[in-house]
C-alpha cells in the first residue's frame, strides 16, 4: 500500500480542527471545509504543511505555557495537553485518518450514527463531569489533562496504536521548606509573576475578575490591583422577587480596608447596578464597567 502521509487544518481564533494520516488529500479537504460551522466560514484559514506545531491557550494570550498543542513531523503526529486541562483537546480515527480539534462539536459531523458512551453517561452519574478519556459519543476520544499522544506510521499504510507520554510526575520534593516566611515570600513571588504575565500586553484596558467571595479570586484581584490594573468585579447571583441593589463593597474601590469616601466609590448600595442581566435561567451577572478581560479563579 503505497500511499503518503497527507495533513490539512482549518484555524480561526482560539480554535482548530484537523486531519492527518493515510487518505485522499483533495476529498479530506473537501470534509474538512464541510464542518466548519457555516456561519463562521469567513473567519477559518485552512492550510497544509509539514512540519507543523499550533499551540492555544486558555487566555487567549501568546505568551507562557500552551493549554493545548498539535505537533506533526516526519510520519508522526503528537496531540497534547497541559496538566492543569483548561482546555480541551479531541480526536476520532477513521479509517487510517485521525481526526483532532480543539472543539468537541467540530468532530460531532464525521460521526454518521453518533452513539451515547454509557461509561461517559455513568461517570457523569457519578462525578457530574465526564471523565476523559470518554466523551459523550462513543468513537469521540477526549485527550486527559497531562498527557501527550503520539501516533507513527509503519510505512505501509497503518497508523500504529497511539503511545501515551505523561508530561508530569508529581511527587513531594525532596528539600521542603521549613520557614514559613520564606515560603510564604516565595509564593508571593510566584503569584506576581503569573499576573505579570497575564496582564503583558493589555495596556490600559479595564480587567474583569469573577468573585466567588473566596481565597482564590480575592487574591487574583488583589495583586492585579497592586499591578497597577483597573479592576472591574463579577459576580453572578439567582434572580430573587425582591432583588434591586445588593450592600456589598464595589470592587472598582482598591482593595484596601473598604471606606465609602475613597475616590470614585459610594456606599455600597449605591454602587451596584440595579438592573443586572439575566439569563435564561434566571441567572443574574452583576459588575461594575466595561471590561476587556476577564479573569476567573477556580470558584469563581
Amino acid at each position: 500500500m503505497d500511499q503518503d502521509i497527507t495533513i490539512g487544518m482549518a484555524t480561526c481564533p482560539q480554535q482548530w480542527v484537523g486531519y492527518w494520516g493515510y487518505g485522499n488529500g483533495t476529498k479530506l479537504t473537501e470534509l474538512l471545509q464541510q464542518i466548519l460551522p457555516q456561519q463562521e466560514q469567513n473567519t477559518w484559514c485552512i492550510f497544509s504543511q509539514t512540519p507543523l506545531e499550533l499551540t492555544l491557550s486558555a487566555s487567549g494570550l501568546p505568551i507562557g505555557l500552551p493549554d493545548i498543542w498539535v505537533k506533526v513531523g516526519e510520519g508522526y503526529l503528537t496531540l497534547g495537553r497541559q496538566a492543569f486541562g483548561r482546555m480541551p483537546l479531541y480526536w476520532i480515527q477513521l479509517d487510517q485518518v485521525i481526526w483532532f480539534a480543539s472543539r468537541f462539536q467540530l468532530l460531532l459531523p464525521l460521526v454518521t450514527s453518533p452513539t451515547v458512551s454509557l461509561g461517559a453517561l455513568y461517570g457523569y452519574s457519578c462525578f457530574s463531569y465526564v471523565p476523559t478519556p470518554l466523551t459523550p459519543v462513543e468513537s469521540i476520544v477526549a485527550v486527559p489533562a497531562g498527557i501527550e499522544q503520539t501516533w507513527r506510521v509503519d510505512g505501509a499504510g497503518h497508523l500504529l496504536s497511539p503511545h501515551s507520554h505523561s508530561l508530569t510526575k508529581w511527587e513531594e520534593k525532596p528539600n521542603l521548606i521549613d520557614n514559613e516566611q520564606v515560603a510564604i515570600a516565595q509564593l508571593q513571588t510566584l503569584l506576581k509573576e503569573a499576573i505579570e504575565r497575564q496582564i503583558s500586553d493589555i495596556g490600559n484596558e479595564t480587567v474583569g475578575v469573577m468573585l466567588s467571595g473566596g481565597l482564590d479570586s480575592s487574591v487574583v484581584a488583589a495583586l492585579l490591583v497592586n499591578a497597577g490594573v483597573k479592576v472591574c468585579g463579577l459576580y453572578p447571583q439567582f434572580r430573587r422577587q425582591q432583588c434591586s441593589r445588593i450592600p456589598l463593597r464595589p470592587a472598582g474601590c482598591p482593595l484596601a480596608p473598604y471606606s465609602p469616601h475613597q475616590s470614585g466609590c459610594h456606599s455600597p448600595a449605591d454602587s451596584i447596578c440595579p438592573n443586572p442581566h439575566y439569563t435564561s435561567h434566571g441567572f443574574a451577572l452583576w459588575g461594575w464597567g466595561n471590561c476587556s478581560l476577564v479573569f476567573a479563579p477556580p470558584g469563581g
